[in-house]
């Protein structure tokens, strides 16, 4: 069985799973039934995968050669019944972690975990916990071994806890006991074969109601770890995926960031914005969702993600409010002032309404897209809003 040695993700990769329950109804799915959907979403049945709130990527190519696909289930405490998903692959762009319970609404996809992944269930002081371990390689000589705890309740599971629990290199070990679980607290205790003055330290993580995770102020270990990945300089034989450019080149997704300008008219270039090879632009566009009137703009399209995003010059005078039903009452100034709806839900779609102004040049920007992925490639999303600019010398 091929191993990941390829991936040293830390608190700030990739895409975390939602604790809301959004999936589609259906009832009385079992474990087989889910795992039915699980290969059908795998095989590319967008149905099947939308029906488990997108659990596989829509970007990444197809890939139906997972190592391993394990389907569970547990009771909380009032009786109610899950289903965790466990799907592992040799390259952990792929892996995933969900909870569904049997009318298929989905609690949690987590698609952060690296190399080997196994779980447990536990039962701390009356709560319900699922224990995720990872086993992984990073930086070539590193094995890491991780834990992450989700809390499991009757209308949530959230991740609420997630550490280094070993760190080997050469002949070097470094270890993370925990010690004590409870509803306010988790003890550790940290040790190694190679550095005395380590061992028998301890570290106290205590329960953050209003975040819903467990914190410690010292984070000693997960530190230690970070640090000594980070410092470790020499070439490297297997790729890392560090953000979300080498999470698709992983995948072969090497798509290179262009910039698209409407300058038809030199005199007059209008605006630019930053948008990958798979965007499609069409100018001189006629728009009219969302609009109170019709309007010439250009129109670009990802067939990959299914988002579209629709550009309109409109007059420096005017607001975007005198061509929309919707308020924008965000605002940020700066060279270029912007102001923004946030996030808006119609139906099974997001939609984000900006205005940017400078100099004389005003646009209203509309991006519309999945709400079941929005959470995914937010990122992904704001990422290009950031690109768009103005020259404000027009």
């Amino acid at each position: 069985m091929k191993k990941c040695v390829i991936l040293f993700v830390l608190v700030i990769m990739i895409f975390y799973g939602c604790s809301k329950n959004n999936g589609t109804e259906r009832k009385n799915a079992d474990g087989k039934f889910i795992e039915n959907l699980v290969i059908n979403a795998i095989n590319g049945n967008s149905n099947d995968n939308s029906s488990l709130n997108n659990l596989i990527d829509i970007r990444f190519p197809l890939n139906n050669s997972y190592e391993s696909l394990s389907i569970d289930s547990l009771k909380d405490n009032s009786g109610k019944k899950f289903y965790m998903v466990l799907l592992e692959y040799s390259n952990p762009a792929y892996n995933r972690f969900a909870v569904y319970d049997s009318f298929l609404n989905n609690y949690l996809i987590d698609k952060s975990l690296n190399g080997k992944i196994s779980l447990q269930f536990d039962a701390e002081e009356g709560m319900t916990l699922i224990k995720v371990m990872e086993d992984f390689h990073s930086k070539d000589i590193f094995n890491l071994n991780r834990i992450s705890f989700y809390l499991v309740n009757d209308t949530s599971v959230n991740l609420v806890f997630r550490i280094f629990t070993n760190l080997n290199y050469k002949k070097y070990i470094y270890s993370q006991q925990i010690d004590l679980v409870s509803r306010d607290k988790i003890k550790t205790t940290i040790s190694s074969n190679i550095d005395p003055l380590m061992n028998g330290i301890q570290d106290e993580f205590i329960f953050n109601k209003k975040l819903d995770k467990y914190e410690s102020g010292k984070d000693l270990f997960d530190k230690y770890v970070i640090n000594k990945v980070n410092d470790f300089k020499d070439a490297l034989k297997n790729p890392e995926i560090t953000d979300e450019k080498s999470l698709l080149a992983s995948v072969g997704l090497n798509i290179p960031d262009k910039t698209i300008t409407n300058n038809e008219d030199a005199e007059n270039p209008g605006f630019s914005i930053k948008l990958s090879k798979d965007w499609e632009e069409f100018k001189n566009f006629t728009i009219t969702e969302f609009l109170n009137k019709q309007m010439q703009g250009t129109r670009y399209y990802n067939p990959v993600v299914g988002a579209t995003i629709s550009v309109i010059e409109i007059p420096f005078t005017n607001d975007a409010e005198d061509y929309i039903n919707y308020r924008l009452n965000n605002k940020m100034k700066g060279k270029i002032t912007i102001r923004n709806s946030g996030k808006i839900i119609q139906g099974k779609y997001f939609v984000l309404f900006f205005e940017f102004y400078c100099g004389k040049k005003k646009f209203l920007l509309i991006m519309k897209g999945s709400k079941f992925t929005f959470d995914s490639y937010k990122d992904f999303y704001y990422k290009i809003i950031n690109s768009f600019s103005i020259d404000c010398n027009v």
